[in-house]
């Protein structure tokens, strides 16, 4: 299973954002080498979301996968940072990108 939250201050209408997710899941799963139904996205609107003083367009995603290996992470940053520039005009250097696993409870 593979899960990524997208928080953004950027407000997309609900087909903008359909596409970037449907978008996102298609990446990921082929990237990843998963079925899309292990791949799960979630994207949040944050209005008063700024960075650096500033509040132009930005991102911070957290991208939680099992056996994510560390090799994977430079591309799948890329390529991550890619889309959101395009779909958010969110420059590459205004994404912030948090990747781990999941916790394990017994």
């Amino acid at each position: 299973m593979s899960y990524l939250t997208i928080k953004t201050n950027v407000k997309l209408n609900s087909g903008k954002r359909k596409t970037l997710i449907k978008e996102r899941i298609t990446t990921l799963s082929s990237q990843l080498g998963k079925a899309e139904n292990y791949v799960m996205i979630s994207f949040n609107y944050c209005e008063d979301m700024i960075f650096g003083s500033s509040n132009e367009p930005l991102a911070y995603l957290e991208f939680k996968n099992i056996g994510l290996a560390h090799s994977q992470t430079a591309n799948l940053s890329k390529t991550l940072s890619q889309l959101l520039a395009l779909y958010l005009s969110a420059p590459t250097k205004r994404v912030y990108i948090k990747f781990s696993g999941p916790e394990y409870h017994l």
